[in-house]
């Protein structure tokens, strides 16, 4: 993140605070050291960890439970089928 060519600019929410960044890569030359996986499949591996990333932020797998337990309850207390509950 310190590396020329890296540019890191706040971005201010509703709140007044800056929780998130946008991240700028201008011409940054990464040294072979620090290479992870192929050259030039960046983004590829990017948008694999942003998909898990986004995953976990929302909690889906919380979700899926509270959303199977809640049809449970709703059988169990005969209003599944009510067009009102759904």
């Amino acid at each position: 993140m310190k590396s020329p060519g890296v540019t890191v600019r706040p971005i201010v929410l509703l709140d007044g605070e800056a929780e998130v960044n946008e991240v700028w890569f201008d011409n940054v030359e990464v040294p072979a050291e620090n290479l992870i996986g192929e050259e030039n499949k960046g983004w590829t591996y990017a948008k694999h960890l942003l998909s898990h990333e986004r995953t976990n932020i929302a909690d889906v797998n919380r979700s899926k439970r509270e959303l199977e337990r809640l049809k449970r309850i709703a059988k169990a207390e005969g209003v599944y089928n009510d067009l009102r509950f759904a």
